[in-house]
Formats: structure tokens, C-alpha cells, sequence
């Protein structure tokens, strides 16, 4: 239980910094920058070794236990072709009897019970909680933080981490005058922003919002 409060307390601190511009700048220029790349990159390399592991995994151990019983074919292996054969049959057959039962159950019942319906409504209930919690930008930012985390720690070179392209000093990051409007409006009103009067009076101009300072 310790954990797992101290490991959300975490996550909520984590989440305060990529509210901002600042955290969702450094996220978004790495991610198109080689995270994207790297990433998809490595979905590629371990779904291409699974398939090719599944693909002659199978035959391997079949071969592999038909010489242990002296080339005997066992009658498993005769059930998996006898199923294999007739599995567009069975599937069928599944999907009638299912339709079946389904509807004998809700004609036949005899009386009818909430104890489904609260039970459904309490875990729609828990689940919506669970959503509205890590339904928001900054658990998102978070997630691509730890995966170009583990990126620029395990992938990439250490000639790579000091490129100035990838991971320069400054960076210059576009958003919506409204978004940047909002964040400015916050920065001020909480005492955060800190920068000199002459370069506040130029921002506020460009985006006209001088009456802050007025």
C-alpha cells in the first residue's frame, strides 16, 4: 500500500511539470526529433522476432516429440489435425448454440434481479474514475517521457546524446496564441514569471495581453 501511494504521488508530480509549456515543449521536439523513429523501430524488430520465434517454434517441438516416441505420430497430434480440419464448423456451431442458450436464459428466467445491473454500474462507475484520473494531457506526456527515457538510455550512442540538434540549449516551440495566452494569464497571476520588464512588454504585446501589466 506504501508503494503504491508513494508510486502515484510520483506520478501526480511528474504530471505537474508536463502541465506546462515548458515540460510538453521538451517531450514533442524529442519525440519528432528520434523518439518516433527509435520507437516504431523497436515495435518493428520484436513483432518480426516474435512472428519468426511462433512461426518455427511449433514445428520444432512437434518434430521434437515425435522422436521421442519413435516417429510414432501421437494422437494429439492427430486431434490438432482432425480440429484443424473442422474449425470453421465448430466455430459456427459455437456461435448458433451460444445464440441459443442466450435466448432461452432471458426467456425462461423467473424473476428479474438488480444485483447485475448494480454490479455492472459499480464498475462503470470505478472504471470512469480510473479514466477521468489519466484522461488528460499530462499523463500522456508522461508515458512519452518514459519511453524516450529508456530510449536515450539504452538505445542511443553516447555520440548521439551530444548532438546540439537533438538536444540543444533552446528550444523554439509553437502553440495556439489562445493556449499561450492561458499560460502567460497563469504565470503572471501566480508570481512564476520572472523575466524582465522590456522582454514581458514585448510578449504581452505580441499576443494582447499588455492590460496584465497595465
Amino acid at each position: 500500500m506504501y508503494h503504491s501511494n508513494s508510486t502515484e504521488e510520483e506520478l501526480d508530480r511528474r504530471k505537474e511539470f508536463y502541465k506546462n509549456l515548458n515540460g510538453e515543449a521538451i517531450v514533442d521536439f524529442k519525440w519528432k526529433t528520434f523518439g518516433r523513429y527509435y520507437y516504431f523501430l523497436i515495435w518493428f524488430i520484436f513483432t518480426t522476432f516474435q512472428i519468426s520465434f511462433a512461426a518455427f517454434l511449433f514445428p520444432t517441438i512437434t518434430s521434437f516429440l515425435w522422436v521421442i516416441n519413435h516417429n510414432n505420430i501421437p494422437n494429439w497430434a492427430i486431434s490438432l489435425s482432425l480440429i484443424r480440419r473442422i474449425s470453421s464448423f465448430l466455430l459456427i456451431l459455437v456461435i448458433i448454440i451460444a445464440s441459443f442458450a442466450l435466448s432461452f436464459h432471458l426467456l425462461l428466467i423467473d424473476e428479474f434481479s438488480n444485483d447485475i445491473i448494480y454490479l455492472m454500474n459499480l464498475f462503470i462507475g470505478l472504471l470512469n474514475m480510473s479514466i477521468e484520473r489519466d484522461n488528460d494531457r499530462a499523463s500522456y506526456l508522461v508515458q512519452k517521457a518514459e519511453i524516450l527515457t529508456e530510449i536515450e538510455l539504452f538505445i542511443l550512442f553516447p555520440f548521439q546524446r551530444r548532438w546540439k540538434h537533438w538536444f540543444p540549449e533552446v528550444i523554439h516551440y509553437k502553440v495556439r496564441k489562445d493556449v499561450m495566452r492561458k499560460y502567460v494569464r497563469e504565470a503572471v497571476n501566480n508570481g512564476e514569471w520572472k523575466s524582465d520588464d522590456e522582454y514581458r512588454e514585448k510578449v504581452l504585446k505580441q499576443i494582447d495581453m499588455l492590460d496584465l501589466i497595465q
